[in-house]
């Protein structure tokens, strides 16, 4: 069958577009219902990029939406359309490409969207600002459909999240037909998988794709982000589920419960984004700093975000287990978090490698009330927790 191509257009926004009749006239279309919402978006300054690229997604399955030539165009359209595949190509003039990629990640929040970059610049630092940004897939021109379609999801994986992903959809059709004990069900399995298996693996995956990095393996890392993202987005979705299906429940204290649980992982989604992007700069600032992830935890602690500066410090310890720098760092991160018992475990590690390590000699001394010389086994909290004990036992018998 011989497909009839319609004549396009550039509108006053940058987007090319179908021409389209006008409401009322004969179209095949009698009930001048709304067209469907086009799922595929191009965004290129060049007319060239933009043939090769539309017709190779084409041939991937996707429907297509024309060009968009401006930023703002993309942002416009974006706001209003469920949009799950979105190709930037490197030729944007108006803003630095991983600029966009983050205005898109904001704008889209829990949707999940595939961002791939097509780009004809191999600059290190060019790929590396893409992969913080949030890019799912980076293809470099010349390219083949093959390797293309390396880098598109036009078909579900096959992994635990995309299971995930099907029993969210299923508590999604049954909370919209009413059904809330059976979504509550399904919904409370999805969350409940991390606390039974006593694992972040949001986190497992987000300290894999900094590790790729380290090791310049962007492709890996992109994947290793890409699941980061989608767990982050199964979770949300998975509790504003839930709030929904106890609000028509009449049940409002559940409601606002799980509201709130929603808005935290917001919160943590936004948190891996702003660590992401300051280890990025930390990668091009400083190519041969001996640990970045110190140098991470350094800028998170002065961000006051204690937790990530905590995992930044553990996870520069892998790198340098023997550094009581490090330590002494992970020690003050923990104090600030109110991790008590953890910070002065992290000063002990530091104190048994460097003894004369003035700081941590100094902030011992002011967390136990002794020298370390004074007291080398352990500090006052440990010999209290043992007396408690000893007490508690003695008081048993």
């Amino acid at each position: 069958m011989t497909r009839t191509t319609q004549p396009m257009r550039i509108n006053r926004l940058g987007i090319q577009t179908t021409d389209q009749p006008r409401s009322g006239a004969k179209s095949g279309n009698p009930r001048n219902e709304p067209p469907k919402i086009i799922s595929t978006v191009i965004a290129t300054s060049s007319e060239i990029n933009f043939e090769v690229d539309s017709e190779n997604v084409r041939r991937l399955g996707f429907l297509l939406c024309s060009r968009f030539s401006s930023s703002s165009a993309v942002l416009d359209y974006i706001r209003y359309n469920k949009v799950p595949l979105i190709v930037l190509d490197s030729n944007i003039d108006d803003v630095p490409l991983h600029d966009l990629i983050y205005a898109i990640r904001k704008l889209l929040k829990a949707e999940y969207s595939q961002i791939v970059v097509i780009s004809d610049q191999a600059d290190e630092n060019f790929v590396l600002d893409a992969v913080m940004a949030g890019c799912t897939g980076f293809v470099l021109r010349p390219y083949t459909f093959e390797t293309l379609s390396k880098h598109v999801r036009h078909k579900p994986d096959v992994d635990e999240i995309s299971l995930d992903e099907q029993q969210l959809a299923q508590a999604q059709a049954s909370l919209s037909t009413g059904q809330f004990n059976e979504a509550i069900q399904n919904f409370e399995e999805l969350v409940e998988n991390a606390d039974r298996e006593n694992r972040d693996e949001a986190r497992e995956y987000f300290d894999l794709g900094a590790k790729c990095l380290l090791e310049k393996k962007f492709g890996k890392a992109i994947i290793a982000f890409n699941n980061t993202l989608r767990i982050n987005q199964l979770y949300i979705k998975a509790y504003e589920g839930l709030a929904g299906a106890f609000k028509g429940k009449g049940d409002l204290e559940k409601y606002q419960l799980y509201l709130q649980k929603a808005a935290d992982e917001y919160a943590r989604m936004d948190n891996f984004a702003q660590v992401k992007r300051i280890f990025g700069e930390i990668l091009k600032r400083d190519i041969h700093a001996p640990n970045p992830y110190n140098t991470l935890g350094i800028e998170l602690r002065h961000k006051k975000m204690f937790n990530e500066a905590i995992s930044a410090y553990q996870n520069a310890l892998k790198l340098s287990p023997v550094d009581e720098n490090i330590f002494f760092n992970l020690a003050k991160a923990h104090l600030f978090a109110r991790n008590y018992e953890q910070s002065l475990e992290s000063l002990k590690q530091a104190l048994k490698l460097n003894a004369d390590h003035t700081e941590s000699a100094a902030l011992y001394t002011k967390m136990t009330g002794k020298t370390w010389e004074e007291d080398p086994r352990g500090s006052l909290l440990d010999k209290y927790l043992l007396s408690d004990a000893s007490e508690s036992q003695h008081n048993e018998t």
